[in-house]
């Protein structure tokens, strides 16, 4: 019953957003003019930005900030193209949105023949000790510090996206400054895969179309293989309902990447059109703790425990832990242990062991051919005596 009503409170909460954005949905020249048109300027080069300022702006509460790095075809000092097209700062700033995450967004403009990263975007990555950083990014470095100077800004939920060459721009700002940003959205770029270690603490989540013919899919690909070494846990959305991430998001899930299978470089507005991109990303902050980044099984083992199964997401096999803890209570060193996987509507899917186990660590290996599953997401649950975990695992075939 409690799985049911999860799943109609989820249900409720997508109707409401979408009735949200017919009846308040504003034009996007409305929008636009809420902007306002500003420049900033550090050590000698010029950024024009323009600004969204939350409605009824209160200088006693914290705002989280988006900032927008846009893409080549919006170059330019005009202050207006780069906000124009692709909702790449309109969508974080339309009432629709705002009504639930208010926050401020900048989005400042890279002057012609300029660019965020001086590399070739063809190839699909490049190395930051190779290439130095921009005049742009320092700029806008200096731009997001001046903000917070200026208002009540939460620095612990700066978040940063970009499209194109700004998703090299959002690559390349969170290595260059790792301790700024909780949280990025790059989109059709690349980036320096042998930084992963160091912003695998950011949350992230990737967007790339599978046929793009301007930034090569292995960009994307390269970055998010790279995080999974590091030891980040990155789950694919492409085989994942929209209740499915919606269950991770509730469970604090930090890193996501969607790659649309015919999709080419422009796969921006769809995705700045997701509501649930915008309920993960105001969920995050460097201010709190996310599920486990290590799927090593490193977890203490000294007492009741379930490991993550490892890997995940896997196919067709994968291993579950689990330890068996002495019974202080009737002084015995056997207890009874039942292992279940469960579908997201909390049915029973099968029971993978039920017996007598003596205190200790179990490996239980997992075939998925032997249940025929289809791809997705399950909940594995362990029992014992009167306790009680559960995790979930993603089959992907």
């Amino acid at each position: 019953m409690h799985k049911y009503f999860k799943i109609n409170t989820i249900l409720i909460f997508l109707g409401i957003i979408f009735i949200s954005l017919t009846m308040n949905a504003q034009t996007e020249e409305e929008i636009i003019n809420k902007f306002a048109k500003r420049t900033h300027t550090f050590y000698g080069t010029t950024l024009p930005y323009r600004l969204f300022i939350p409605d009824n702006y209160d200088k006693n509460k914290l705002y989280p900030l988006v900032l927008c790095l846009h893409g080549a075809g919006e170059r330019g000092i005009d202050n207006e193209i780069h906000i124009k097209y692709h909702r790449i700062a309109t969508s974080w700033a339309d009432s629709s949105n705002q009504s639930m995450y208010q926050c401020f967004v900048v989005a400042p403009q890279c002057p012609p023949e300029n660019r965020w990263v001086d590399s070739d975007w063809s190839t699909g990555e490049y190395r930051v000790n190779q290439v130095p950083v921009s005049n742009e990014i320092l700029t806008v470095n200096n731009l997001i510090d001046s903000l917070l100077n200026e208002f009540n800004i939460d620095k612990n939920r700066l978040y940063v996206t970009g499209l194109s060459m700004g998703g090299y721009g959002t690559w390349d700002i969170i290595s260059r400054f790792p301790d700024k940003f909780a949280a990025a959205i790059p989109m059709s770029g690349g980036g320096d895969s042998t930084q992963a270690k160091n912003i695998k603490h950011i949350s992230i989540w990737d967007f790339h179309g599978a046929k793009d013919n301007v930034v090569p899919i292995t960009a994307s690909q390269k970055m998010i293989e790279a995080l999974n070494r590091s030891g980040a846990f990155v789950i694919g959305t492409n085989n994942l309902s929209s209740v499915a991430i919606n269950f991770f998001i509730d469970n604090k899930q930090k890193y996501f990447y969607t790659e649309y299978p015919e999709g080419g470089h422009a796969v921006w507005a769809e995705s700045y059109n997701n509501p649930l991109l915008f309920k993960w990303l105001f969920a995050q902050s460097k201010n709190i703790t996310h599920v486990s980044e290590n799927y090593s099984l490193k977890e203490n083992s000294s007492d009741f425990n379930l490991f993550q199964n490892y890997p995940n997401p896997f196919n067709p096999a994968t291993t579950i832990k689990f330890y068996v803890p002495h019974n202080k209570f009737i002084n015995s060193s056997t207890q009874h242990v039942t292992l279940k996987l469960y579908n997201l509507l909390g049915q029973e899917v099968a029971t993978l062991f039920e017996g007598e186990k003596e205190a200790g660590e179990y490996s239980f290996v997992f075939f998925s051919d032997n249940y025929q599953l289809s791809s997705g997401v399950y909940l594995y649950k362990l029992d014992i005596g009167n306790l009680s975990k559960t995790k979930h695992m993603v089959l992907i075939k």
